[in-house]
């Protein structure tokens, strides 16, 4: 009815765009709608090329596109930069939007996350994406988003910096401190307390990498996952992710020679948790598997028997295995866990029976599987 109505087309391609996003949410496929949405995009942009938010509007869809196809463990970098292009021109048509600078400095974010698993170099990524942010937080320094994106740019460089070998502690200082004004902004945002936790609990283990006393660190970790899981206890992944910070803390008490019983009981009550909303999800029961071979350890090392806590980890790294066959690295954790055990139980004067022969089969499969792991 009308053709070059610019916003018609708009509403036209957001309602395909975000019936795609809630078929995606739900398990399904939204490759159509999110054809059908581009399409649509595409006349409204015929029809005033000089909007700038109608290039904000299809870079961003774009962008969540190329999520998407990530999720589904497809190659996004095609859609990624269509979806730069568009957020370029909406950067350069309206420069003051800090919205636009911020969906730029999102899609960077994206696109190097995808990168890093890819086996790529995210750090060119990250840097673009940390000067958006900041363009956007100069533009707009009340948008709790701006400081969440910068937060979440400068927490992944610290993680690149520290896998270089190099000292990360400035990007997750600087990560820190962006979550903080976030969450000040606006304390009811769970992404926000969630990436705090990812960043205290990261730079928390370079610490103790180093030598030093992570606690403080890990404390503060656990209290801003614990923020998260208030806002949605429905996050699985916090859950877990809560689990692994308190497991951490957990050995380090234990090589410290202090209790270490009550964050390792914590960690298993998080991933019980995890575990009923996210039942097949093999790397929790990976998680799962090894903090019952570290208890089960610490159990020998302080005089008493890991036995129940090994049979755990068997358990837990079998649900891995199922879940996900495809995997070396969960033969491999089981293995060595079978090799522990066997060792104590011969401490212990006991015939470790059939342990190291299971070891051995386990990193047979494995190295089948990935014959250079």
């Amino acid at each position: 009815l009308a053709p070059r109505n610019a916003e018609t087309w708009m509403a036209l391609a957001g309602l395909c765009g975000n019936w795609a996003l809630a078929r995606a949410r739900r398990g399904g496929a939204p490759a159509d709608l999110y054809s059908r949405a581009d399409a649509h995009a595409d006349r409204m942009l015929k029809a005033n090329p000089a909007l700038a938010r109608g290039w904000l509007f299809r870079g961003s869809m774009r962008m969540n596109w190329g999520v998407r196809l990530h999720d589904f463990g497809r190659d996004p970098g095609e859609i990624y930069a269509q979806a730069e292009a568009d957020l370029t021109r909406a950067v350069e048509l309206n420069p003051s939007d800090a919205e636009a600078w911020s969906a730029r400095a999102s899609l960077y974010l994206n696109w190097g996350l995808d990168a890093g698993q890819r086996g790529g170099d995210a750090t060119e990524r990250y840097r673009k994406g940390l000067a958006d942010a900041e363009q956007a937080i100069e533009r707009n320094p009340g948008a709790a988003e701006c400081w969440k994106d910068r937060a979440h740019l400068r927490s992944n460089l610290g993680i690149l910096r520290a896998h270089r070998g190099e000292d990360p502690a400035e990007d997750y200082q600087a990560a820190i401190a962006d979550y903080r004004k976030a969450a000040e902004l606006n304390p009811k945002n769970p992404e926000v307390w969630g990436g705090l936790g990812d960043a205290q609990q990261n730079w928390g283990t370079q610490v103790e990498s180093a030598g030093g006393d992570p606690t403080p660190l890990y404390a503060e970790a656990a209290a801003a996952y614990e923020r998260a899981l208030a806002l949605n206890p429905g996050w699985g992944e916090g859950a877990w992710r809560r689990g692994v910070v308190r497991m951490n803390w957990g050995n380090y008490e234990m090589k410290a020679g202090r209790d270490y019983a009550k964050q390792y009981e914590q960690a298993a009550a998080d991933f019980a948790i995890a575990a009923k909303i996210n039942p097949r999800d093999a790397d929790l029961w990976m998680s799962i598997g090894h903090l019952n071979f570290v208890w089960g350890l610490a159990q020998d090392t302080r005089g008493g028997r890991g036995d129940e806590r090994y049979r755990a980890a068997e358990e837990a790294f079998e649900r891995a295995a199922v879940l996900n066959p495809g995997s070396a690295d969960v033969r491999m954790r089981r293995g060595r866990m079978r090799v522990a055990w066997a060792e104590q139980r011969e401490k212990r004067g006991e015939d470790p029976g059939d342990l190291r022969a299971r070891a051995l089969a386990d990193f047979d499969e494995a190295l089948r599987l990935n014959p250079r792991h």
